[in-house]
């Protein structure tokens, strides 16, 4: 499995943190990798929204790409991230549970 761990990092200006929203997918060679998901794909495999999750229940302050929020122009622009100030020490458990653990049991049926 490639992909399996979170990666949580400090803004630029060091006020806020951000955890790519990558999730676990088979590649055609049938090994696992976290790739960016389609629009709807992850809430159709865990039956929720994380986004919307995450903005009203766990306050983060946006959901943005990695292009938008650090101005990055390489192959990662368009990976989805949430950004959240201190203190949200729940928010990259909920993420990496809802973008790496239930891909994985989805991929093998167990979901």
């Amino acid at each position: 499995m490639h992909g399996g761990r979170l990666g949580i990092y400090s803004s630029p200006d060091g006020d806020s943190y951000f955890a790519q929203m990558r999730i676990l997918k088979r590649s055609p060679s049938g090994s696992t990798t976290a790739q960016n998901p389609k629009e709807g794909e992850l809430e159709d495999i865990i039956g929720w929204s994380l986004e919307d999750f995450l903005l009203e229940s766990e306050n983060i302050d946006q959901i943005t790409t990695r292009g938008e929020y650090l101005g990055e122009t390489g192959s990662g622009r368009s990976t989805p991230i949430a950004v959240w100030k201190e203190g949200g020490s729940r928010i990259p458990i909920i993420i990496y549970v809802a973008t790496r653990l239930l891909p994985l049991l989805a991929l093998d049926d167990m979901l």
